[in-house]
């Protein structure tokens, strides 16, 4: 997992540059951000590989190609189905077509329903819409993870992505709080290693 003197070290790393913005002390925080996204990243693939079904059959390795003709079609007549929407959305992404994606987020949460009420589909909509932006989260892309973090405030990509957007727009305090989160919810064994 994260070894622990590397968590304490990140969060005494913050909280010094909150007070003295230090570069090399900034330097040492984004190479701890970095690490703590692949093992956010780990812990997500390996609960998306062990889940019981419950997000409704959206796994990669399931999804039909969103540009047939058919698919379209099903979209034409039925635009309320959320879940088609994130297939599509996760597609697109997957292509790097993150301005589609977004889009295809956007509807896919516009409707009250399950997929509204699920914040990893919320993160992956505020992914898309930043990658679409340059990358950076600040802005409506930072609202969406907020938006997540209100339906699940323990959600690990949620508050791993609000500490990288507390970071972007210098609130160094803020992104401790939500790194201090995400450490308590992260299980021991989290299959990373630091380079």
């Amino acid at each position: 997992g994260i070894p622990p003197q590397l968590a304490r070290r990140a969060m005494v790393d913050t909280h010094a540059l909150s007070l003295n913005g230090d570069p090399a002390v900034a330097g040492r925080l984004m190479r701890w951000a970095t690490v703590a996204s692949m093992t956010v990243a780990a812990v997500l693939v390996a609960a998306l590989v062990s889940d019981d079904g419950d997000r409704g059959g959206l796994e990669a390795a399931s999804l039909p190609a969103d540009q047939t003709p058919e698919f379209a079609a099903h979209l034409e007549r039925h635009p309320e189905d959320s879940r088609a929407w994130v297939i599509r959305a996760r597609m697109q992404f997957g292509r790097g077509n993150f301005a589609d994606s977004a889009a295809a987020f956007a509807h896919a949460v516009e409707r009250p329903g399950k997929i509204a009420r699920d914040p990893l589909v919320w993160c992956e909509y505020a992914d898309a819409l930043a990658m679409a932006a340059g990358g950076a989260l600040k802005g409506k892309p930072q609202e969406l993870v907020s938006h997540a973090l209100m339906l699940d405030a323990h959600n690990v990509r949620a508050l791993e992505m609000a500490g990288s957007a507390a970071i972007e727009t210098g609130d160094f305090k803020t992104a401790v709080d939500y790194w201090e989160r995400l450490l308590k919810e992260l299980p021991a064994e989290a299959p990373v290693t630091a380079t």
